[in-house]
């Protein structure tokens, strides 16, 4: 799962830059994916409380129906999704956690 979340930060970068729409799409979708499996695997795991955040994330970040927040909250919420996104690479497993 370090790999996906990796790549979720590089995608979570590269929507920081102003790019064309169609690729903001594409990322926003991978995203979004990235989140879903991240849900899986917490929910496989009998972490529900982190499948229910990372289901949130998925509705947020998910490319279909846009969600009309303001470009600031949108870069508030992508620079708290990397903050967190970094955290889960370099934290230790544990049981107790929920996320």
């Amino acid at each position: 799962m370090r790999i996906i979340q990796s790549l979720m930060i590089l995608v979570v970068i590269l929507l920081f830059f102003h790019l064309a729409t169609a690729l903001i799409w594409i990322l926003k979708l991978l995203l979004a994916l990235g989140f879903l499996s991240l849900a899986y695997e917490r929910y496989q795991m009998n972490r529900i409380g982190a499948a229910i955040a990372y289901l949130v994330l998925a509705l947020v970040f998910q490319p279909l129906v846009a969600i009309g927040f303001g470009r600031i909250i949108w870069i508030v919420l992508q620079v708290i999704v990397l903050l967190w996104l970094i955290a889960l690479i370099f934290r230790k497993e544990n049981k107790q956690d929920i996320f």
